[in-house]
């Protein structure tokens, strides 16, 4: 079930081609997924806050991430990613990437931001 879609088409800026963010948002066994197609940067940073903020306060167990159609991520859309994610974690929600193209593994693993987005588990262990 498509809970929220949204595709945000942006002015070109300084003769750059126009950049397109595509963000599917469903509802999958209490979590949200959150597809995010696109480049993640200055210009798609408040598309993406906005529909991130929307994802966790919609999850009833927290927000799954899909980034295999990332095709860019800077700082600023890190940025945005961490702060969803601290944003999760203080109402009691997980926010995992359980899916990332290339580049943004890339930037995951050049910042040490990768193992803040592993996949927690559900239920602890108790032997």
């Amino acid at each position: 079930m498509t809970v929220h879609a949204t595709t945000v088409d942006l002015p070109a800026t300084a003769g750059a081609p126009l950049q397109d963010l595509t963000i599917n948002v469903s509802l999958r066994c209490g979590h949200v997924l959150v597809t995010i197609c696109g480049e993640l940067d200055l210009c798609t940073e408040q598309a993406l806050e906005s529909a991130l903020r929307e994802a966790v306060g919609r999850s009833p167990q927290g927000v799954d991430l899909d980034l295999t159609g990332t095709t860019f991520c800077d700082c600023s859309g890190l940025n945005v990613l961490l702060t969803a994610r601290r944003n999760a974690l203080n109402t009691g929600k997980a926010f995992t990437i359980r899916a990332a193209s290339r580049q943004v593994r890339r930037l995951l693993c050049a910042t040490g931001t990768g193992p803040l987005f592993a996949p927690q588990l559900r239920t602890p262990y108790v032997p």
